[in-house]
């Protein structure tokens, strides 16, 4: 299978690492970065490991409760009024491949406090690197053969479109954002094709939404869409 993105934390930079025009010009330094990083971290991260292996697997985030106040007290004052939101919102937007959702507001959200916040993985951000080099929608590659044996017992990790016939008889409904930067509906599709090569009974509907629209704005065409299909 052809490189579908999937919805996982740092996938924002995946379309710049596998190369894929971006959709402003201002974003072609951000593409060169992007795909510098994803040859260099694998290397530099395994010579980490050796020197430094019990501090290789902590979660990346922002540290001290100190550092995330003042973070997200500078985003609540820089959206609080229409200038600076305009310069957040365009530059959220712009790392986020031209998405159209609210991600100024996403991120003053409840779970994004001093206290605490979402963290990601060093792995999770390596498995993006694999996908994007391979590109292939495959699990996690351990380095060795001993270690994809041990966690799936093949040689290779799985591709995920390879096992889709796994799914047997259970019907899958996919939805795609026309406006999603994050997930482009083209991705969506490939997943619909690969699931209908496998057999599966599969069905796409694709709605004028960013990544986000589908939480924050659901609206009665979405919200009649998924109705229709829990009374099936």
């Amino acid at each position: 299978m052809s490189f579908p993105e999937t919805s996982v934390t740092g996938a924002t930079l995946l379309p710049a690492l596998e190369g894929q025009p971006i959709e402003r010009a201002t974003l072609t330094e951000l593409a060169c970065i992007a795909t510098v990083i994803s040859w260099i971290l694998p290397p530099a991260v395994r010579w980490w490991r050796w020197l430094c292996p019990s501090l290789s697997y902590f979660p990346w985030y922002i540290p001290t409760s100190i550092g995330r106040n003042i973070i997200f007290k500078f985003m609540k004052d820089a959206t609080a009024n229409p200038g600076p939101r305009e310069v957040v919102r365009y530059f959220l937007k712009m790392l986020a491949n031209g998405d159209i959702s609210t991600w100024e507001k996403a991120l003053q959200m409840p779970h994004y406090n001093a206290r605490s916040m979402p963290a990601i993985a060093l792995d999770q951000v390596l498995h993006l690197c694999q996908i994007a080099h391979s590109h292939r929608f495959r699990l996690y590659d351990y380095g060795s053969v001993a270690d994809n044996m041990e966690s799936y017992g093949t040689p290779s990790p799985p591709d995920i479109a390879d096992e889709y016939w796994r799914l047997g008889s259970l019907p899958v409904d996919l939805v795609a954002g026309l406006s999603d930067g994050i997930i482009p509906p083209d991705n969506i599709r490939r997943h619909y094709a690969e699931m209908k090569k496998g057999g599966l009974k599969v069905t796409l509907k694709e709605f004028a939404f960013g990544h986000l629209d589908f939480t924050f704005k659901i609206n009665d065409d979405l919200s009649m869409y998924l109705m229709k299909l829990l009374r099936k």
